[in-house]
């Protein structure tokens, strides 16, 4: 029998299969016994799981645009999903992403596991499509909690889920322990993401593009992977800042990039509570942010943990961008300010969160120091 079984769609580069590789990890290093279920067979992970915490596959990942095709996928995916879980037996079952967190509430019923969502991103301003949008609403009160990185998050879940169903429970990272040179910035804006809309890289660009010849100096520097690759490296063509793009790709040591940049920028288009601006905060990096969503804006206070500006202008964003560059010591007090900030959702404080709400028993075993 399992403590625990975590399922997603898969274990590739992204913010919430980060948050689950770094939970399962630590708590297999604690002693429990963990299960990872996922859709996507372990050949395609990104982050490596403790040797410890056992790997089940369920169905495979498709999607189909029939919709009687769709659906006979799912019940088969529902079927296999269920079989996964009798086999992890685990008491606990926590499931992210809309899609996987509905299959898994209708693979779970009848069996003795409590089935938890953990809803990484905000409903109200990410649609996954009519039919698991609305399937949402009507399975996620079948669940036995709802859990919200944010407070954002958290409000837009009360439209559908009983309050009493609803628990705020934030990501947790690993702090950053390196030792710090203060000496090792370099003049580098750093985006950590996906290349997609919602990132909104392409705003970034332009704004980058607007001042790049008064800091001559100044770099960009882009890490992730996306469908949008191609049509960002031609924004930044004809913008005329192609030279002065870095595209780092998908990247296994980020902190060595934050430890490297001096100012780092989320114009985002909508958020959750996302795991690269605490990142960026606890490496010391003051934050440019959007009023997209409340997410970010529970870290980053304006003027004083970094700036904020609106969605989706460059104008704004370049001001921003302008207004730190141009300030070394306004930068050096945000970045303090913003690590601060961050410890609050630095990984053992936050895991003991999540194990009370959870219901999981103390475990005598430590884990080992960060």
């Amino acid at each position: 029998m399992h403590d625990i079984a975590l399922i997603i769609g898969h274990m590739g580069n992204g913010g919430t299969q980060r948050v689950f590789a770094t939970m399962s990890n630590r708590w297999s290093e604690c002693g429990r016994k963990v299960c990872v279920i996922t859709q996507a067979a372990p050949a395609t992970d990104f982050y490596a799981l403790h040797p410890s915490v056992k790997r089940l596959v369920f169905g495979r990942r498709e999607d189909s645009n029939k919709l009687l095709r769709g659906l006979i996928r799912n019940i088969a995916r529902i079927s296999s999903l269920r079989q996964a879980l009798r086999e992890a037996d685990a008491r606990v079952s926590l499931a992210a992403m809309p899609s996987t967190a509905v299959l898994t509430i209708l693979a779970g019923i009848g069996l003795p596991t409590r089935v938890i969502v953990a809803e990484r991103n905000d409903p109200s301003r990410q649609s996954h499509g009519l039919i698991w949008d609305l399937l949402r609403r009507l399975l996620y009160p079948r669940a036995a909690l709802v859990t919200a990185n944010s407070k954002g998050v958290l409000d837009s879940l009360k439209a559908y889920v009983p309050e009493h169903l609803l628990e705020l429970l934030p990501n947790p990272i690993q702090p950053h322990t390196r030792k710090m040179n203060g000496g090792a910035r370099r003049p580098i804006i750093l985006n950590v993401g996906r290349l997609h809309a919602q990132k909104a890289q392409d705003v970034l660009i332009e704004a980058f593009a607007s001042i790049a010849d008064d800091f001559p100096q100044w770099r960009l520097a882009i890490a992730g992977a996306g469908k949008l690759e191609h049509s960002l490296r031609e924004l930044a063509e004809k913008c005329g800042v192609a030279r002065r793009v870095d595209w780092l790709g998908e990247v296994t040591d980020i902190w060595k990039h934050y430890e490297e940049a001096s100012i780092f920028a989320l114009p985002s288009r909508h958020e959750g509570m996302p795991n690269a601006l605490l990142e960026a905060m606890n490496a010391g990096l003051p934050a440019i942010v959007t009023q997209a969503s409340p997410g970010p804006l529970e870290l980053v206070e304006d003027q004083i943990h970094g700036l904020v500006v609106p969605v989706d202008d460059p104008a704004a964003l370049a001001t921003a961008l302008r207004t730190l560059i141009g300030d070394p010591a306004l930068r050096v007090e945000q970045g303090r300010a913003g690590r601060e900030r961050s410890k609050a959702f630095e990984l053992d404080a936050v895991m003991r969160r999540w194990e009370q709400v959870l219901g999981l028993q103390p475990v005598s075993k430590q884990p080992a120091p960060l």
